[in-house]
């Protein structure tokens, strides 16, 4: 399944390899290093991540615990889940693009659902959340990167 375009998208582009970003995805453990909103995701089988894959997440904002599965998962380019809410589904993608210039990691979300709007009114809210999201990222996976050539 391809979800539909995110409604609000942040990117960077980087000099790192493709590789080096999706190595900070399958951490689950330190996505609430980057995402402050993810107080703990866990999934009861290890990385590689698959499709299908059922992680089990609890979020802040918006407030959600439950276990959900990956519905995208092409390493190293894409990921996508689904957060069910009364209402509302909240689509979070992860996407690497590489090209001649780089690689660029764009976070996005979609809301969908007859709430929709109460968390599309957040909509400049969540552009920076997401900015700030990717740039913590590529900051940890340029941490890493640099521990690995020690």
């Amino acid at each position: 399944m391809t979800p539909l375009r995110p409604h609000v998208t942040a990117s960077i582009r980087t000099s790192l390899p493709a590789t080096s970003i999706w190595s900070q995805y399958e951490k689950l453990s330190d996505w609430p290093k980057w995402d402050p909103s993810i107080l703990s995701i866990t999934s009861p089988v290890p990385p590689p991540l698959k499709i299908g894959q059922k992680l089990t997440l609890t979020t802040s904002s918006p407030s959600y615990t439950g276990s959900l599965p990956l519905l995208s998962c092409f390493s190293p380019t894409t990921l996508t889940y689904t957060l069910p809410l009364p209402g509302c589904q909240i689509t979070r993608s992860f996407e690497i693009k590489t090209s001649d210039e780089g690689v660029e990691v764009i976070h996005g979300i979609r809301y969908d659902g007859m709430m929709k709007f109460v968390y599309k009114e957040k909509e400049e809210e969540e552009v920076k959340n997401l900015k700030g999201q990717v740039e913590k990222l590529v900051e940890l996976a340029e941490k890493a990167e640099n521990s690995n050539k020690k």
